[in-house]
């Protein structure tokens, strides 16, 4: 029982470190060539933490190959990054007072590879030192991005 409220405190504990992509929006259009802003976004928490590194990266995916479709059962965004498009430090801060404050985020802006697909998959990672010891914590998180190509468009 002692085994089960330590794996459970330890799992809320990790999910508490939790990163959001919360712009842009999945499914969003964005245009090959051209910058984007990534907003990331950690929600306030208890546990202390100390932030690492992220890493913005994305890969290409086909919607019309199984294997390669963004939201399909065998896309492993932890398989292949794609593009590096950003790689520091994450310093997410507080923009405004209360008493409506959203989270502490972050906003990057990036360039959008040049790419011939009309999906790709927006990839963060991010890596921090969670809790009172501390422990490494990471996680992967994607949304999906339409992409238009101002030299394919008529």
């Amino acid at each position: 029982m002692k085994f089960l409220a330590l794996f459970a405190s330890f799992v809320v504990s990790a999910l508490a470190q939790s990163i959001d992509i919360t712009i842009p929006a999945p499914y969003s259009n964005i245009t090959a060539g051209r910058d984007i802003v990534v907003q990331i976004t950690k929600p306030v928490t208890m546990d202390p933490s100390l932030e690492e590194a992220l890493v913005i990266s994305m890969a290409t995916c086909d919607p019309e190959a199984l294997e390669q479709d963004c939201n399909g059962p065998n896309y492993d965004v932890t398989e292949r990054l794609g593009a590096i498009l950003y790689n520091g430090s994450y310093t997410p801060e507080r923009h405004q007072v209360p008493p409506s404050v959203p989270p502490p985020y972050q906003n990057f802006t990036v360039q959008v590879p040049q790419l011939e697909t009309s999906q790709v998959s927006l990839i963060v990672t991010h890596f921090s030192l969670a809790g009172i010891g501390p422990s490494p914590f990471l996680e992967v998180k994607n949304i999906v991005l339409n992409v238009t190509n101002p030299a394919v468009q008529s």
